[in-house]
C-alpha cells in the first residue's frame, strides 16, 4: 500500500477518541491531519528543509525520473508524489521505479487505464465548483484519495468550497485531501477538519510549514468518525404540457 494512503488511514484512526483507558503508542503520534507541501522544483535541499519543518510528504510538480529519486532519497520516511499532465504509461513505470509513492491527476485529462496502474496510490483531483451529483460516483472508482481543489484564482477559503468538503466526506469512504492558498489561515485550518478533511496540500516555504504544523498539532480530537452517509440527490421534476386532445378527456 502507498505510504500515503496507509498514512491518511491512521491519521483518522488516531483523531478520534479510543473507548476505555489504554497505554500510549506509536499510533497515537500520527498527525491528526497531515500536510503534503508542494514542491514546484526537485531540489533536494528544499525537501529536506520541508519535511524538517513538518511536511509528512511531498507533492512533486516535475515527472523527471532522476530528480524524483533525488527528492525521495532526501524526504526520508515522508513520502513523495507527482503531478500527472501528460497522457503516458511508460511514464507511470518509471516514476514508480524512482520511489513515487503516489500520483495525482485530474479526471478530464487522465485515460482510464491509469486506474489500473498499481504500486502507486492514486489521488484524484476534483474541482470545488463541479456538479456535486456528478461525483457521487468517486467512491465506486479504485482511486485511493480525493484532492478536493477550489483553482489557483483564490487567496482564500471560499465558503462554497467548505461547502464541497462537507458534501465529498459524507459522501465517501476514501481520504479527503483538501488544496490550500499559502495564506490559508489557523483558523481555516480548523474550519476544514471540523468539514471532515484528513490532510491539506499547500505549496509552502519552511517558515509557512512550520505555522500549519503547529496548527495542525494543535486540533481538538473529532467527537466521532465520520462514516459514509446517503446524500439524496433530488431528480428534477419537469412538467410536461398536457396536448389538446388530453385536456379535452379531462374536461
Amino acid at each position: 500500500m502507498s505510504r500515503l494512503v496507509e498514512n491518511l488511514k491512521r491519521s483518522a484512526e488516531s483523531a478520534v477518541p479510543a473507548m476505555g483507558f489504554r497505554a500510549a503508542s506509536a499510533a497515537d503520534k500520527v498527525p491528526k491531519l497531515l500536510l503534503v507541501v508542494g514542491l514546484t522544483r526537485p531540489d533536494v535541499s528544499t525537501a529536506r528543509e520541508l519535511v524538517e519543518s513538518g511536511a509528512d510528504a511531498l507533492l512533486v510538480h516535475a515527472t523527471d525520473s532522476k530528480a524524483l529519486a533525488e527528492v525521495a532519497q532526501a524526504a526520508g520516511k515522508a513520502p513523495c508524489g507527482v503531478v500527472l499532465k501528460e497522457t503516458s504509461n511508460a511514464q507511470l513505470s518509471a516514476l514508480k521505479k524512482s520511489g513515487c509513492d503516489f500520483v495525482v491527476f485530474s479526471p478530464g485529462s487522465s485515460p482510464v487505464s491509469w486506474l489500473q496502474e498499481e504500486g502507486m496510490g492514486k489521488v484524484l483531483r476534483v474541482p470545488s465548483s463541479a456538479d456535486m451529483a456528478s461525483l457521487r460516483g468517486l467512491d465506486r472508482l479504485p482511486i485511493d484519495v480525493v484532492l478536493v481543489d477550489q483553482g489557483d484564482e483564490q487567496e482564500f477559503i471560499s465558503v462554497q468550497f467548505l461547502m464541497a468538503c462537507y458534501f465529498l466526506r459524507d459522501a465517501l469512504r476514501k481520504p479527503l485531501l483538501a488544496a490550500v492558498p499559502t495564506r490559508v489561515s489557523t483558523g481555516d485550518v480548523r474550519a476544514l477538519w471540523e468539514a471532515g478533511v484528513d490532510g491539506l496540500v499547500v505549496e509552502a516555504l519552511g517558515d509557512k510549514v512550520r505555522e500549519l504544523r503547529q496548527a495542525a498539532d494543535g486540533l481538538p480530537v473529532r467527537a466521532g468518525r465520520r462514516g459514509v452517509k446517503e446524500v439524496p440527490v433530488l431528480p428534477r421534476l419537469e412538467v410536461a404540457a398536457l396536448s389538446e386532445a388530453e385536456e379535452e378527456e379531462e374536461q
